[in-house]
This record gives C-alpha cells, sequence and structure tokens, in this order.
C-alpha cells in the first residue's frame, strides 16, 4: 500500500499578482492536522528557502528534491506556492516513476496558466506551456476546469485550442458539473493522472485568500464534488493545491478550505492507495 506523504512547497518568487502563497503551506498543513482522517500520512519539509535564488535554479531544486524522494510506495501531496511549481513537480513524477507512460493533468483553475516563457520570465502563468514545451505531455493530456470568463485573453483561448487542451468555463461548470466530470472521466479512463487545484478558481466570498481572489468562482461544494469525483472515479497518482496567499486571507479561511480539500482527498484515496 502506498504512503501519502505531504511536501511543503513554499515558493511564490513568480506569482504573477499578489505574493504570499509561501506562507501557506504552514497554515494548511497546521488546519489539517485538526481534520480527524483516520489515515496516517507524513509531512515533508524542504530543507532550503527556494525564494532566496531565481526562479529556473528554485524549480530545478525543487525537481531534485522531490526526485530524490519519492518511491513506487509513495503517494505525494504537494502543498504550495505558487502555480509555477507544478512544472517541477510534475516533471519529476513522470522522469521518475512514469517515464514510459503518459500522464493525464486535470487543472482546476480560472486560467489556462499557458503563457509563453523564457528562462528570465517563468511565472505562475507559464506550468502547463512548459510542460508542453519540454514534451513532457501533449495538449490532449491536459483538461481545465473553470476558466473564468475575462480572465484570460482571446489568444490565450486560441492557444489552448491549437494544443489541443479540453477546458471547460466557469459558466459551463454552473451549468452542469456531472456531466462534464462525466466527460472527464471519458477522456482520462483509467490512465495516470496528476491532480492540480488552484485556490484562485473558487469564489472570493468562501477563499479571499488566494493570489488572484474574485468574486465569481466554485462554491465550496464545488470544489468538493471536483475533489470526490477524482478520489473515486479517477487514477490520480499526486495532487497539488496552490495559490493559497494567507497574508490576504480573512480567518484562515482558504487554508482551511484548502486543508478540508486535501483531506476529503486523502481520507477517500486512502482505501484505495
Amino acid at each position: 500500500m502506498k504512503r501519502f506523504r505531504v511536501f511543503k512547497v513554499p515558493f511564490d518568487k513568480s506569482v504573477i499578482s499578489r505574493p504570499g502563497a509561501r506562507f501557506a503551506p504552514d497554515r494548511i498543513v497546521h488546519y489539517l492536522g485538526k481534520l480527524h482522517l483516520n489515515v496516517d500520512y507524513t509531512v515533508e519539509e524542504p530543507k532550503e528557502d527556494f525564494n532566496q535564488y531565481d526562479v529556473a535554479r528554485a524549480h530545478t531544486m525543487i525537481e531534485e528534491w522531490i526526485k530524490g524522494s519519492i518511491t513506487e510506495e509513495t503517494f505525494p501531496v504537494f502543498i504550495g506556492g505558487d502555480h509555477s511549481i507544478t512544472f517541477p513537480l510534475f516533471r519529476a513524477m513522470k522522469e521518475r516513476l512514469y517515464p514510459d507512460e503518459e500522464i493525464y493533468i486535470l487543472n482546476i483553475d480560472a486560467h489556462f496558466d499557458i503563457r509563453e516563457w523564457e528562462p528570465d520570465r517563468i511565472t505562475s502563468g507559464t506550468p502547463f506551456r512548459k510542460i508542453l514545451d519540454h514534451n513532457l505531455a501533449e495538449g490532449k493530456q491536459i483538461i481545465e476546469i473553470g476558466i473564468r470568463a475575462f480572465s484570460n485573453s482571446p489568444k490565450l483561448k486560441e492557444d489552448a485550442r491549437r494544443f489541443g487542451i479540453t477546458w471547460y468555463s466557469l459558466d459551463e461548470v454552473k451549468e452542469n458539473l456531472k456531466d462534464i466530470l462525466q466527460k472527464v472521466k471519458g477522456i482520462i479512463g483509467n490512465s495516470p493522472l496528476y491532480f492540480t487545484f488552484d485556490m484562485d478558481v473558487m469564489e472570493g466570498g468562501c477563499c479571499p485568500g488566494s493570489s488572484a481572489a474574485h468574486p465569481y468562482g466554485l462554491t465550496f461544494v464545488e470544489g468538493l464534488q471536483i475533489v470526490d469525483f477524482v478520489s473515486k472515479e479517477l487514477n490520480p497518482i499526486a495532487m497539488d493545491i496552490v495559490e493559497v496567499s494567507p497574508p490576504w486571507d480573512v480567518q484562515d479561511m482558504t487554508s482551511k478550505a484548502a486543508a478540508y480539500l486535501i483531506g476529503r482527498f486523502i481520507r477517500a484515496r486512502g482505501t484505495k492507495v
């Protein structure tokens, strides 16, 4: 049986909007520890302050740390941090454990995060473009749920179509989330899945402490429905949760929400891994 290992990844040097996500792992793990999950997990602390390095170097260090830490008996849950960390985390998983398999990516997010990048211009809006550019996955392996109108340029939408990314808008989610999840299952099947949850997809009223809070987003119940579906109906091999920003939070509500989503996921997967 695989062991749950929660990795703190406190890096936010590449956040586009407001920094503070580097403080999230400690807060989220604090509240995760208050949940009665009846599932064992360990918490892994980084040995370096990644924020003292430039983004490219920090990403390399994160990737090397994870490659040296995970085994086939590990089920990792990564807590960021800004969304840029998904690139080194995904590459570590792919190259260390799944070099010959196609890994699908399910991104719950208000944004595509496929912006163009350069070595000195890596941001929280570039992780999936980097995954594509490094040939770690094809566009058909990326599915995004929660894309918010007005928050993504026409060029990004056209790029998503050109890459072959499957995406569902927030408006579509509000109309019929259950149908969307069934469509996602039809695409992914039982293939290995990297599950990434960007908390800026949530309604700002329930989760004000994200890097890019907005009044229009997923409700907490919708977030739970997605997490429940992924954990019970799909074949996730890892999960990350990113873009919680405690300095902008109110009574730690966003950290508590992230902890609950992780706890729900761990408890559901606990009987399967």
